[in-house]
């Protein structure tokens, strides 16, 4: 209860009161020979301090405790279910085999983790999910209780400048040049194609952010949120982009226990406002490295290639993460078309057994930068590859080089060399697919 709740932080309080009545002495004093690592010492130890008291903030109605002999018992699991059972509780995509091996959606509470090797689309990747989560979740109310809900995009690599241009790509046309657009060509443009309309009563929102790298930390996250809400934004999921560019308010020097600290602790954010965390991180050079080699011996399929042992630096962010894939630009080579690769490496809880775990999903369009959707159609677009017929992209070459604005098409899946392939393909008729969405 309240007494409980101020009693925690007042003992949270007490415990760094001289911590922080020290640090401001010796900054009274001077005789420091940095500016930085004096205002750095004394704002981590505010931050970890109000992220403690934060944390045990009663009005979260964050569960801490469960008996299931205890008069409170029937009290907490129907809260349990109440929680469990609302509407922002699951955010799906616009793409079915995705929700169907997120089973069937980012979850309130979890981390998400997407890997990738240096260059192939991690941030696109990310960009395209707050996208798609913004279209394709009918059921959460875009304001309430006059706070407009929004997707927190925070980039640790790509400017604000970068993040719209790329944005402005995915809706714009494909002889569209930046150079050319006008201010109100650019709103026209994401208004009008990307359904980016906003009313008193609907309109889901994205909120873009960038700290350069390292310049924030997991305590600031909280910060964020509080803030975004006292502005009337009520934050639905963070993505964050990405994992290895934040701090961790432990402080650990070692890259390795630091990766690890920082995902515990972006853990523990997302489950206290019940919200997902989704975020990417690249391979290590063994990873690059498996995946070159494969290049070179002019083998496709290569996201099969890569394990879990291929995060940078540190396993702690796999054991963390409550869901892992690894992404991988690839191509067809019988009509140029591209793709993004999907290989599911680890899912905590539920799912679902006669999800394909892999699977490959086609661009909207030449431009490389929209991925298709699929929820509005009765069957699914991805298809389950012949590694005869599809290669990875040496990011040498030119993304846009010899591409064709082309669909898929059952025909050509299915007029493939099955015989030749250990793969079998996808019959879109049978695909196993999530249940249809209505936007």
């Amino acid at each position: 209860g309240k007494i409980v709740t101020e009693r925690l932080q007042y003992l949270y309080i007490f415990q760094y009161k001289d911590e922080i009545i020290q640090q401001l002495n010796e900054f009274g004093r001077g005789g420091w020979t940095s500016y930085y690592q004096s205002i750095e010492k004394i704002k981590n130890t505010l931050q970890t301090l109000l992220m403690n008291i934060t944390q045990v903030d009663s009005k979260t109605g964050l569960i801490r405790r469960l008996n299931l002999s205890d008069d409170s018992y029937t009290e907490i699991v129907d809260q349990i279910l109440k929680k469990a059972k609302m509407p922002a509780a699951i955010l799906q995509t616009g793409i079915r085999q995705l929700n169907a091996i997120l089973s069937p959606g980012f979850k309130g509470g979890r981390l998400y983790l997407l890997l990738g090797l240096t260059g192939r689309f991690k941030s696109g990747t990310l960009l395209n999910i707050a996208d798609q989560i913004r279209k394709y979740n009918p059921q959460i109310k875009p304001v309430e209780d006059g706070m407009r809900k929004t997707i927190l995009f925070i980039s640790n690599e790509n400017s604000i400048e970068e993040t719209y241009e790329r944005f402005l790509d995915m809706y714009s046309g494909l002889d569209d040049d930046i150079l050319n657009i006008t201010t109100d060509d650019a709103i026209r443009i994401i208004k009008e194609n990307g359904g980016y309309s906003f009313t008193e009563t609907s309109g889901i929102t994205i909120e873009f952010r960038y700290y350069a790298n390292m310049e924030m930390s997991t305590a600031d996250l909280y910060n964020i949120v509080d803030d975004m809400a006292d502005e009337g934004y009520k934050v639905i999921a963070v993505i964050l982009d990405y994992i290895a560019r934040i701090k961790s308010v432990s402080g650990a020097s070692e890259e390795r226990i630091r990766l690890q600290d920082v995902a515990k602790e972006l853990h523990s954010f997302a489950t206290f406002y019940s919200i997902p965390v989704i975020t990417a991180q690249q391979v290590n050079r063994e990873g690059n490295g498996i995946i070159d080699a494969a290049m070179r011996d002019n083998k496709a399929d290569l996201a099969k290639f890569i394990g879990t042992t291929a995060v940078s630096e540190s396993y702690g962010l796999i054991y963390e993460s409550d869901w892992v894939a690894l992404i991988n630009l690839e191509k067809r080579k019988s009509d140029e078309q591209w793709f993004l690769t999907f290989n599911r490496l680890k899912i905590r809880g539920k799912q679902d057994p006669q999800a394909i775990t892999y699977f490959n999903h086609p661009f909207a369009d030449a431009k490389r930068i929209r991925l298709a959707t699929d929820v509005e159609l009765d069957h699914t677009i991805s298809v389950v590859s012949l590694a005869s017929d599809l290669e990875s992209i040496d990011m040498k070459d030119d993304p846009l080089d010899k591409v064709e604005n082309k669909y898929i098409s059952s025909g050509s899946i299915i007029a493939a060399n099955k015989a030749s392939s250990i793969l079998q393909t996808l019959d879109l008729s049978n695909a196993v697919v999530v249940g249809k969405l209505k936007s």
